[in-house]
Parts: C-alpha cells; sequence; structure tokens
C-alpha cells in the first residue's frame, strides 16, 4: 500500500514538475500576452520588460491580419526619438536635438499593449509630423496611482517639457481600493499599489501575499489563473462583482485627488504642460459619463484635452471601418494611425 502511495505521488510530482515547464516554455516564447511584455515591479505593481524585440502577425476584430513589432529600451520605454541616445547610467543620455519641445507619454493598454507596432501605434504620428519629441510608455492595465509613479521614475530620465497622459475610463476602478475585493482580476489588483490618505498601500492579507508569491514563482499557476477568471468572465460572470453607484461616486471623487496630484506632481518637476487624451469615445450614443468628468476636471485643472482623439476612432469604427484589434475593445494598426 505504502509503495503504491509512494508511485502515486511520484507520477503527480513528476506531472506537476512537466506542466510547469511546459508552462515556462509558453511564456518564454509568447510575449503577446501581459505575462510577456511585464515583469512584476516591487513599487509599482508590474512594469514593461527591457530590450524587447517581439514581433507578431495579429488580427482585427473583423480578421484581418498585419504583422506588429513591439520593442522596448533598458528603461521599459517603448517608443524613443531617433535622435536618443541613453546609456545604461541615465546620467549620460543625451538627447542631440535640444530644440524640439520633449513629450513624455504614460498611458495604459491602449499605449503599452502589442495591438500595433511601435511605429505605428497613436504616439509615433505626433513624433513624424508634427515639432515633438516622443517617448511613449504604457502599462496595460493599470491606473493613475501607478502611472504617476511611473512618472516620477522617468522625469529624470527623460526631463520632459509636456506630460501627455492616457486616460480610459477603468481609471477611477483601478485607483479605487475597494475594488480589490471586488474585482477577479487578482494579478492586477493584488499587485497594484493605491493612493490611501495620501499613503500608497497594496493589499497585502494572507490570501494576497499566498497568492503573490505563487504568481511570481510558478507559471503553471499563471496558466491556470489566467484560465479561471477566462471561464468565469464567459460562463459565470455573476460571480464577478462590480462596484455599487455609490462606490462609482467614491471611485471617482478619489481619482480626482490621484489625478490632481498627479498633475501638480508633473508641473512640479519642471514640466510646462500637461496634456491629457482618453481612449473612451462614443459619438452618436448617449454622452460617456466618465468621459464627460474626464474632460471637465482636466480643463479645471488647466489639463489640455484633445476630444477628437477617440471620437474620431469611434466615429469611423461606427462607419465601418476596421479599427478594432481581435479583442474587439483595443485599436489595431487603422485605428492607432486614426488617433494619432
Amino acid at each position: 500500500m505504502k509503495v503504491r502511495l509512494s508511485l502515486v505521488l511520484g507520477s503527480i510530482v513528476l506531472g506537476l514538475i512537466f506542466l510547469e515547464c511546459f508552462s515556462r516554455l509558453v511564456f518564454a516564447f509568447n510575449f503577446s500576452n501581459r505575462d510577456g511584455l511585464y515583469q512584476m515591479d516591487p513599487e509599482i505593481g508590474w512594469w514593461p520588460k527591457p530590450n524587447l524585440n517581439y514581433k507578431k502577425v495579429l488580427s482585427s476584430s473583423k480578421g484581418r491580419q498585419y504583422s506588429a513589432l513591439y520593442t522596448s529600451d533598458e528603461n521599459g520605454i517603448r517608443y524613443t526619438p531617433r535622435e536618443w541616445e541613453a546609456e545604461a547610467n541615465v546620467d549620460k543620455a543625451q538627447y542631440n536635438n535640444a530644440n524640439t519641445t520633449r513629450v513624455l507619454v504614460i498611458g495604459d493598454s491602449f499605449t503599452g499593449d502589442l495591438h500595433s507596432s511601435d511605429s505605428l501605434a497613436w504616439y509615433s504620428y505626433p513624433d513624424k509630423h508634427a515639432d515633438l519629441d516622443i517617448w511613449a510608455f504604457g502599462i496595460g492595465g493599470s491606473g493613475s496611482t501607478q502611472q504617476m509613479l511611473a512618472f516620477k521614475r522617468l522625469q529624470p530620465i527623460i526631463k520632459p517639457d509636456i506630460l501627455l497622459i492616457q486616460f480610459c475610463s477603468n481609471d477611477p476602478e483601478n485607483d479605487f481600493f475597494p475594488n480589490s475585493y471586488i474585482s477577479g482580476i487578482y494579478n492586477q489588483e493584488w499587485f497594484r499599489p493605491y493612493l490611501v490618505d495620501g499613503e500608497v498601500v497594496r493589499r497585502n492579507d494572507l490570501q494576497a501575499s499566498i497568492y503573490r508569491q505563487l504568481y511570481a514563482s510558478s507559471d503553471l499557476f499563471k496558466l491556470i489563473d489566467r484560465s479561471v477568471l477566462k471561464i468565469r468572465s464567459q460562463f459565470f460572470p455573476e460571480t464577478i462583482k462590480s462596484l455599487s453607484a455609490s462606490q462609482l461616486e467614491e471611485a471617482v471623487e478619489n481619482w480626482k485627488n490621484i489625478y490632481s496630484m498627479y498633475v501638480s506632481t508633473a508641473l512640479n518637476s519642471g514640466v510646462k504642460e500637461v496634456w491629457s487624451v482618453t481612449c473612451s469615445g462614443y459619438p452618436g450614443e448617449d454622452a460617456n459619463s466618465t468621459q464627460d468628468m474626464w474632460r471637465e476636471y482636466s480643463e479645471e485643472l488647466g489639463v489640455k484635452v484633445f476630444l477628437s482623439f477617440s471620437d474620431s476612432v469611434s466615429s469611423a469604427n461606427e462607419d465601418g471601418i476596421d479599427t478594432k484589434s481581435a479583442d474587439g475593445a483595443h485599436w489595431n494598426d487603422i485605428g492607432n494611425k486614426i488617433a494619432g
């Protein structure tokens, strides 16, 4: 009996080892998912992996295939001007076109994830066609707190004249600490830093701590976790709760405080202007309250907004133009070009 039990346990262990090795191969050769593009970061939650160069054929929501190239430099920045020469020691980084205005773009998945080539992403067009030099940096799934912390890290390297903030309608939820107890996206909520009463905090209960340890050490756990979330989202959506109306109001007010701090942090660092765009555009439908809130509050803070950025993509999509990536939410190469 003991021998049989040992054989069964040994088989289970070998099976788990095999599955773990297989999972690591999956992540090692697939950079199109979030785990392939990002690495865990103790301060910001996750950060783009440095020095990536990855090419993949993507599909639009209409089934059109197109090639996309994703790159990152040693700081995880996805797009830099040609005149930029950064060395390992950032104090020695040189910029050879001092007469051009420097713009640092910081955003979420619409800026950082792989939905088009870097050179065809929305931020590349002002770099090509305006008297602006663009550095683009994105953290897929992030909120404004993470992006503000990223700005503090990148500002001494880039020394931008303008900060361009790419907002998304889910930013208030991403920045709202109580949402971490409701959302089923644990690989974001349980790694994400939150700003609560002026202090940066994160989930440190036993469940979240154990999860982070398993997620950091096992690619098999990552695959299982992702599969469970997909099954819950598709077949048992009622198991993933959403914020109540009153909680959403709290989340918006909380985001306003973070956004105000983000803007003042940038201006106090030497940035001359703060601009912002939103990826949420809904022309022809009822006014989107989150977009209106973003626009109105940005204008209160003196932030310059560009409404045509997302509205033009939404209008083109309604006219039947192929603007969406395969997930039906983000923009493909054509959508990025229209926004740019």
